[in-house]
């Protein structure tokens, strides 16, 4: 692909999947059942991967939508950085200075993910529908945005570094 429309490891994935099932559809010939057993791990750990990175947005946004309920958010340390979490109590904070009382997830569309140079850094994309309820009991749903995810590979997982919009449906 161009520097224009560079692939990631979810277009990585989704081409590894398209050349294995074309592999088993023509017939494996024993010349390539090496090659198809490597195919097959490939896919398997790269599928082990996205569905951690999906779960982990998951409960992140769980955590997030449950921190008003709670009062903090520290529902979300599991899931990010140290200074991650510094940032999300920011984030936390400047809501509830715009008298948010509510952040309520509407849907969370998992896009794609890469990793980067070095394999410690990972860049996960979604498309998210929220609605925010204020203290005067107005709802406001958004249209949408694409929201970026930053995360870092840890001792014990990858975890969210940091959270940024990018793009918000017109």
């Amino acid at each position: 692909m161009s520097t224009r429309f560079p692939g990631n490891n979810t277009n990585n994935l989704l081409a590894t999947g398209r050349h294995l099932a074309d592999l088993l559809v023509n017939g494996i010939s024993a010349e390539n059942q090496a090659g198809a057993a490597e195919l097959a791990a490939h896919m398997i750990e790269g599928c082990k991967l996205d569905d951690e990175i999906q779960k982990t947005i998951q409960l992140f946004n769980n955590n997030v939508e449950n921190s008003f309920k709670v009062g903090g958010i520290d529902g979300v340390k599991p899931y990010t950085t140290a200074s991650g979490f510094e940032r999300m109590h920011g984030r936390f904070a400047a809501w509830r200075e715009r008298k948010i009382a509510e952040l309520n997830l509407v849907s969370c569309q998992f896009l794609a993910f890469n990793i980067l140079p070095g394999g410690r850094q990972m860049e996960a994309y979604t498309f998210e529908k929220w609605v925010f309820v204020y203290e005067n009991g107005e709802s406001v749903p958004t249209k949408g945005s694409i929201d970026g995810y930053d995360f870092r590979l840890e001792d014990d997982g990858w975890r969210i570094e940091k959270v940024e919009t990018f793009a918000r449906e017109a």
